[in-house]
């Protein structure tokens, strides 16, 4: 169950070796973050990020699918630039290469679940199940404990709730080897939706959802006590952005980057309004998401209390405003680096602002701080 194991606070650290790694292997762009154990506390020693498009000769900002050994050098690159020195730690896979299904199995099944959550999960999982890696973890259930009721024929059924995640054999090697040949030994993996929540919600009880905005594509996750209840993949991300101001000013892509990066939806190109521009594509990922929330709070009677948005893609200017406006709930960035001490003061700006694309990797990181 290696892939839910690490969902600690931080307080919990005992003995645990100094400097270690976070990994996040984006579509765009490459995270790391590495961390040591001071005292009781996680120290943040570096960060960086680099761009992937450049290696397929594209522009930074677009997604770049590499070979092993072209991310391998890329990696290494990155490392070499922002001086990483730790040779362990954590790389995240990403949530479209993995399943993460909740299923109901009776209690009175609690002593036999390795075997039972296997046969169970073979429902959902379209591969022979000797292909694929499962971790399974019981739902907290929030304040009413973890089980529910079903009526099965005249008499109720108390029932467990089990988040299930599977990853494909070959999925979980190609990882292995991309460590192995950037020297990263030991390493864990892990569903890069878990590193996310670790970093920003640590032990916070409540439901919460999590939005985060990725180069091509966005991931919408409600987290209720602790658990994830319900996730979900909308295809479309910050490239959105991107490609709709090269479209309607004529740009190039390269320039429309720059420009999104610099103004977002504020301020005006040409006399034409970006906010114009970009807000359709923005309240697309936004709507989709809040459609989502709707369906959970729906089903399962909950209010979702507040939205935190992460990812490249939450960075954009006024983003905010629209994201207040369809939620209709608390809305705020995910700043991981919260959790963490810092070398100086001086950073302390600049990480809030950049904080939201690092939740993932700061995530990684405090789990090999625990386990590695």
């Amino acid at each position: 169950m290696s892939i839910f194991d690490g969902l600690k606070n931080i307080s919990l650290f005992s003995g645990a070796p100094k400097g270690v790694i976070g990994l996040d292997i984006g579509s765009s762009s490459i995270k790391v973050v590495e961390l040591e154990k001071r005292g009781s506390v996680a120290h943040l020693l570096k960060y960086g990020t680099l761009a992937l498009g450049p290696y397929k000769k594209g522009n930074a900002g677009e997604p770049a699918r590499l070979s092993n050994d072209n991310l391998v050098n890329a990696i290494k690159t990155l490392f070499e630039a922002v001086g990483i020195l730790a040779k362990k730690g954590a790389i995240a896979i990403p949530l479209r290469l993995s399943l993460v299904v909740t299923i109901e199995i009776p209690e009175t099944v609690k002593e036999k679940l390795d075997t039972v959550i296997s046969l169970e999960a073979r429902k959902y999982i379209p591969v022979p199940p000797n292909e694929v890696n499962i971790a399974w973890s019981i739902l907290a259930g929030g304040e009413k404990g973890s089980l529910s009721k079903r009526i099965n024929a005249n008499e109720q059924v108390p029932m467990m709730k089990i988040l299930v995640a599977a990853i494909h054999n070959s999925t979980i090697a190609n990882y292995q080897d991309i460590a192995a040949k950037v020297g990263i030994n030991p390493s864990l993996l892990e569903i890069e939706t878990f590193s996310a929540m670790r970093s920003i919600f640590d032990d916070e009880k409540g439901t919460f959802a999590l939005l985060d905005i990725g180069a091509d594509a966005s991931k919408i996750v409600v987290v209720d006590y602790g658990s994830v209840a319900l996730s979900h993949s909308i295809g479309k991300g910050s490239l959105a952005f991107t490609q709709v101001l090269t479209n309607t000013l004529g740009m190039s892509l390269k320039d429309a980057e720059v420009l999104k990066r610099k103004q977002g939806m504020s301020g005006a190109f040409n006399n034409i309004l970006l906010e114009d521009i970009i807000k359709p594509e923005a309240e697309y990922i936004l709507r989709e998401a809040d459609q989502v929330i709707r369906t959970f709070e729906k089903n399962h009677a909950k209010k979702v209390s507040r939205v935190l948005l992460i990812g490249g893609g939450a960075l954009l200017r006024g983003l905010l405003g629209p994201a207040r406006n369809i939620f209709n709930k608390e809305i705020s960035l995910g700043n991981p680096f919260t959790r963490v001490t810092l070398p100086t003061e001086a950073l302390k700006p600049i990480l809030e602002e950049s904080g939201p694309e690092y939740a993932v990797s700061v995530g990684l990181a405090l789990r090999a701080l625990i386990e590695l």
